[in-house]
């Protein structure tokens, strides 16, 4: 076993690549309703998924946020969004 533990991935992602990325979502959030970036909002959280299960890379990244009960990146920034206004 190498690597960080799952844990330890969870409060990273949770407590500093997730505000960062939500930060300033109000500026960039309407180019965000497109399907390309919303694709890239998944993968962005698609890697510290499965560092956090230690799932293989073939599980889906909607299988993987269930199980971790993360809900999707696009509806966090979203909600973020929306509680600004």
């Amino acid at each position: 076993m190498w690597g960080l533990r799952p844990r330890v991935v969870h409060w990273l992602y949770v407590s500093i690549i997730r505000p960062s990325i939500t930060f300033v979502c109000l500026v960039w959030w309407p180019g965000c309703q497109t399907a390309i970036a919303k694709k890239k909002l998944s993968r962005v959280q698609r890697l510290p998924c499965l560092g956090i299960m230690r799932a293989i890379c073939t599980t889906t990244t909607n299988d993987v946020e269930a199980l971790i009960c993360l809900p999707p990146l696009e509806s966090v920034v979203q909600s973020k969004m929306t509680s600004a206004v």
